[in-house]
């Protein structure tokens, strides 16, 4: 039974009228008398998930097709009850984070978060945690929320960037527009290295696939996809580059045809893990180099949670040896493009996307921003090595770098990946000569060129962040390490969940201290 609110009854009859429809027509003509009928009703549903709009608004009228129309009288009808698109506004952080809210609890706790497909579980920041990166953020009390359920399982997750330990519990959440009772929340009450240390998010909301959620719970897409309340099961990301700005959005449910030019292509999920696609091969002002065209097959993980792009270290060290710079990077507008072929498709990075530059005081510049040539020291690649483990190590991560050039939808359904072109990507801008102050964090083993050479890097770090072993330098380049005290205005560079089996507590403290020793010594 389908209930439908009828206008010129509502008057009399608060509740509505229900009337009986078959589920399954068995005829192409009685599907088109249903919808014919629906055409000039409105549509609602009673749902906890969302109250029901004050304006209710009419189901999208479908036309009658003649013999040799593109409906199939095989396909069923979708009948769509009150369903809806929901918008959220993310704030562009330095081209680093992309941030935006969520509310926890009866009382409503605002909690600025990362919205992040490569990751499953949702985080909150949690007044358990009494660690300096946690108690500098906003924390989430449950002693005052009317709407929390003690789970109590323990939880440990690696990050690329760090190491998050919690508590499940269930709670109440509110996006934009959405209501998702009983959510399981994952209350951080330790956490390590930079997962929370360098941003300015309280929460990480993971929109990843749900084999990785822990305990088998259901994230928090699920949990809206159960609801029904949706127009597409589907999320899409549009990330403006203009700093400081809240053009950016997520779209649960829908995609904004004007936020990008042509034709979205879609590529199938290869991965039950991980939002992965397919990568054909990677290529330097379109020449081969042979990354990812061999045996060694390539996959790419979209991943709104990691800040730039990552790949397998010998495979970035071969593609950044084929960028040569000259000294001081005095050519970096000249150097080639760097592609990945996905399906047969390039999507292309330019130099001045792909490449950060460093005025001879050591400042880096803004992300997209150049100085004066006659400013830069050197430069620095956006493209850092990351070793996943096991059956992940030819994975590459396309973070907010790739994702700002190429509008992302992620559809559940069709287990598929839309990508094409974002409007309004900014050109290269020059910065003011004085730059003003404005600081990224380089992460720690990205290397830079002062002399003439590459931009390939010295180290090669495993998963778990640490430098496996220090390489020989390149065609006899000088590697000058950038600083990265001023790196409060980012959070963490690859939020990416690691499904790897996890260090004992002693295991890793062992390899913290001797991570910190080795770093300090550089």
């Amino acid at each position: 039974v389908l209930a439908i609110r009828i206008p010129a009854v509502q008057q009399e009859y608060d509740e509505g009228v229900s009337i009986d429809l078959e589920r399954n027509p068995h005829s192409h003509e009685h599907k088109i008398s249903m919808v014919n009928l629906l055409q000039r009703v409105h549509t609602y549903t009673l749902s906890d998930a969302i109250a029901p709009p004050k304006d209710i608004t009419a189901f999208p009228e479908v036309g009658h097709k003649e013999s040799g129309s593109d409906l199939n009288p095989d396909e069923d009808i979708d009948i769509q009850r009150n369903k809806i698109s929901s918008a959220i506004l993310l704030r562009n952080y330095f081209n680093t984070q992309f941030i935006g809210l969520i509310e926890v609890g009866s009382i409503r706790k605002k909690m600025r978060c990362i919205f992040d497909s490569g990751s499953t579980n949702l985080w909150v920041n949690s007044i358990r945690c009494k660690t300096p990166g946690c108690r500098r953020h906003r924390q989430y009390n449950w002693k005052s929320s009317k709407t929390f359920r003690k789970v109590g399982l323990p939880v440990v997750v690696r990050f690329g960037s760090g190491v998050l330990r919690g508590i499940v519990n269930r709670e109440i959440v509110y996006l934009k527009g959405l209501k998702i009772p009983k959510q399981e929340i994952i209350e951080v009450k330790h956490q390590s290295q930079n997962v929370l240390n360098r941003g300015h998010y309280d929460a990480i909301v993971g929109l990843g696939l749900p084999k990785m959620a822990a305990h088998g719970f259901n994230p928090l897409f699920d949990n809206i996809i159960d609801q029904k309340i949706l127009k597409n099961n589907l999320f899409s990301f549009y990330f403006d580059r203009e700093m400081m700005a809240s053009k950016s959005k997520l779209i649960f449910g829908g995609v904004d045809h004007s936020l990008y030019e042509g034709k979205l292509q879609y590529h199938p999920v290869k991965c039950d893990t991980y939002w992965a696609i397919d990568i054909d091969n990677v290529m330097i002002g379109g020449k081969d180099i042979g990354i990812c065209s061999g045996k060694e097959k390539c996959r790419g993980i979209i991943d709104s949670g990691t800040s730039f792009i990552t790949g397998p270290s010998q495979m970035v060290r071969t593609l950044l040896t084929n960028v040569r710079v000259a000294k001081g990077c005095k050519n970096f507008n000249d150097l080639p493009p760097i592609s990945f072929v996905i399906n047969g498709i390039e999507y292309s990075l330019d130099p001045w996307e792909y490449v950060l530059t460093v005025k001879k005081d050591k400042k880096p510049d803004p992300v997209y921003e150049h100085s004066d040539l006659s400013q830069i020291g050197h430069c620095a690649g956006l493209i850092m090595p990351l070793n996943l483990p096991g059956k992940y190590e030819n994975y590459w991560i396309l973070g907010d770098l790739f994702m700002s050039k190429y509008y992302s939808v992620f559809d559940r359904d069709k287990k598929r990946i839309g990508l094409a072109q974002a409007k309004g990507v900014l050109k290269p801008k020059t910065a003011e000569p004085s730059g003003s102050g404005v600081n990224v964090q380089i992460p720690m083993m990205l290397n830079s060129t002062s002399g003439e050479g590459s931009l390939a890097v010295e180290e090669e770090p495993d998963y778990y962040g640490r430098a496996k072993h220090k390489a020989k330098d390149i065609h006899g380049m000088n590697f000058a390490a950038l600083s990265s005290q001023d790196d409060d205005i980012l959070g963490a560079p690859n939020q990416v969940e690691i499904t790897e089996p996890e260090l004992s507590r002693e295991q890793e403290n062992d390899e913290l201290f001797k991570h910190v020793v080795k770093n300090i010594r550089r």
